[in-house]
């Protein structure tokens, strides 16, 4: 594989931030994100690239790299079903190599959830509705009407890629969602046509609701 990207929070940076947030000089511009996007490495050289993943449905992730090392997601299950993040990673590339569409399919959800969440926070009738400036600043900086929509929004995001890329949900979907339509079979198809809408219609309703600033 060419490379694997995986959502992961870090507790040092979420240690950072409480440092920071224990200072009483400490600024807000100090805070980093916790969650990222990050390229799966080898454990021995640090390679993200050319993998070979091996595994069947339900098995932890099991990774070989060029260099001979290989990595075993914990294979016991039972401390933490829910942060069982190797054998999810496992499914989601088993499920992309039997039809790269799914990844269309898994993040169309993840844009609806984004911007229904979103638009309840704006029709709120408290009347102090204020968007994230990170997300609003994304949303007017990708270009909706670009017929490339994925490179519109890798030229908005500026992926840190294979570096550890930051952010809040939003700007972490629509990271896997640049990454996903760089493939012509997911771009074409009309799960990716949808997933498409899905983020035009989203960031446009952005842009409207964040230059609102208060919700009416």
């Amino acid at each position: 594989m060419d490379q694997i990207v995986i959502d992961r929070w870090d507790s040092g940076t979420a240690d950072w931030n409480q440092g920071v947030a224990n200072d009483l000089w400490g600024e807000t511009s100090s805070y980093r994100h916790a969650t990222g996007a990050e390229v799966l490495p080898c454990p021995g050289c640090g390679n993200h690239q050319n993998l070979i993943v091996e595994g069947c449905w339900d098995d932890p992730l099991t990774v070989l790299c060029p260099c001979g090392d290989v990595l075993t997601t914990d294979p016991d299950r039972s401390w933490s079903p829910a942060n069982d993040w190797g054998r999810n990673v496992l499914k989601r590339l088993i499920l992309n190599a039997a039809d790269p569409t799914y990844e269309a399919r898994r993040l169309r959800p993840r844009v609806v959830e984004c911007h229904e969440r979103e638009r309840l926070l704006w029709s709120s009738p408290l009347g102090c509705y204020r968007m994230d400036p990170e997300d609003f600043e994304l949303a007017v900086a990708v270009d909706l009407d670009a017929s490339d929509l994925g490179a519109a929004l890798t030229r908005a995001l500026k992926p840190a890629l294979p570096e550890r890329h930051g952010g809040l949900p939003l700007t972490l979907v629509l990271l896997h969602v640049a990454l996903a339509l760089r493939d012509p079979l997911v771009r074409d198809s009309e799960d990716g046509q949808r997933l498409q809408d899905a983020v035009r219609e989203a960031l446009g309703d952005f842009r409207t609701w964040g230059a609102q600033g208060v919700a009416r």
